[in-house]
This record gives structure tokens, C-alpha cells and sequence, in this order.
């Protein structure tokens, strides 16, 4: 259905000069992720709103996205895999901080401790992510770095100002799916 849409839109702007006939590829595959993206963000906004969390749900996207733009991650074969993976392991957040309002001190203790273990191992697999030479492999460690870095303090200041709270636990639990995503990732590349 979404190659259907994205057929239809970029061979209408090449028929129209909008796009020449050698950019077509580059538009459809524009269009192509652009769309699959809006799905997934939808699903995500109707599971949130579903379990009244839209702010948790923000927080969660916003260190997922950060996070997997800046420093890779595991990516699907196919769309179809790459939603179910998303929506479901977005839900479990949900469902999880949802379940666990009470017990959010062990539950951030354990996605610290969870997140120090896989950063800690994550740093000695030492395995070049891109496949490239040592320069790219150094460039894109000190990326890792700072994605790590800004987001071991977003986290400090966000417990110090606020506590141990949904938000808090939901960013956690985002950035532990981040890790698992990149774990995945280098375990797949052997």
C-alpha cells in the first residue's frame, strides 16, 4: 500500500518536471521512509493516548530518536518488522511505568545498573559499528561519547530537579532500548 502511494506521488512529479527522471529513486526513497516513519508515529501517539501518558510518550520518542540518530542501532529487514518491533516495545514501556507508579526507585536503580552494564560492554566489544576504517570508527565512538555523555546528564539533572518519576523512568527505559538496539546491532555483525 505505501509503494503504491509513493509510485503514484513520484512518478506524477517526474511527470511534471518537478523532479528529474534520475532524482526519482532518491525521492521514492524519501518518501518511501518518510511515510513509514508517520505510521509508526502515529501508532505511538494512539498507544499513548490510549494510556493517557502523551508526555511519557514524548520523552520516550525523544530519547529513542536521539539516541538511534546519533548512534545506530539495530535496524529491521522489512517495514512490517521494524513496526511490530517499535509498537511493541514502546508498549511494554508504557505498560511497565504504568504498572510499576510505586516501585520507581528499584525500577530506575535497575535501568541504571542495566544501562551501566551494557555501556560498560558495549565500550569493550570495541567493534568498528560502520564496517570502516579507523578513522570513521574513532569519529563515530566519540559520537557514541557525547550521545552517552549529554544523556548520563540530562538524566542527573532530570533526578535531581524532579526524582525518580514516570518521566524519568520512561527515559531510562528508552535509552535502555536504545543500548539493546545496539547490542543487537554488533551482535548481528559478529
Amino acid at each position: 500500500m505505501i509503494d503504491y502511494f509513493v509510485n503514484s506521488i513520484a512518478a506524477k512529479t517526474v511527470s511534471q518536471g518537478i523532479v528529474s527522471k534520475e532524482d526519482e529513486p532518491i525521492l521514492r526513497y524519501g518518501l518511501q521512509a518518510m511515510a513509514e516513519v508517520t505510521i509508526i508515529l502515529i501508532t505511538v501517539l494512539l498507544i499513548s493516548a490510549a494510556f493517557g501518558m502523551m508526555t511519557e510518550a514524548m520523552v520516550w520518542m525523544g530519547t529513542v530518536i536521539l539516541c538511534r540518530s546519533f548512534g545506530g542501532g539495530y535496524h529491521a529487514k522489512t517495514f512490517k518488522q521494524c513496526y511490530v518491533v517499535s509498537a511493541t516495545i514502546f508498549t511494554l514501556t508504557l505498560l511497565t511505568v504504568k504498572m510499576m507508579h510505586s516501585y520507581f526507585l528499584p525500577l530506575g536503580i535497575i535501568s541504571i545498573a542495566a544501562s551501566a552494564i551494557l555501556l560498560l560492554y558495549l565500550r569493550s566489544a570495541k567493534r568498528d559499528p560502520e564496517g570502516g576504517n579507523e578513522e570513521e570508527s574513532s569519529r563515530f565512538g566519540g559520537i557514541l561519547k557525547a550521545v552517552y555523555a549529554c544523556f548520563a546528564g540530562f538524566m542527573l539533572f532530570s533526578l535531581l530537579v524532579w526524582g525518580m518519576n514516570s518521566y524519568v523512568i520512561t527515559g531510562l527505559l528508552g535509552f535502555l532500548a536504545y543500548l539493546l538496539s545496539v547490542l543487537i546491532q554488533n551482535q548481528r555483525r559478529g
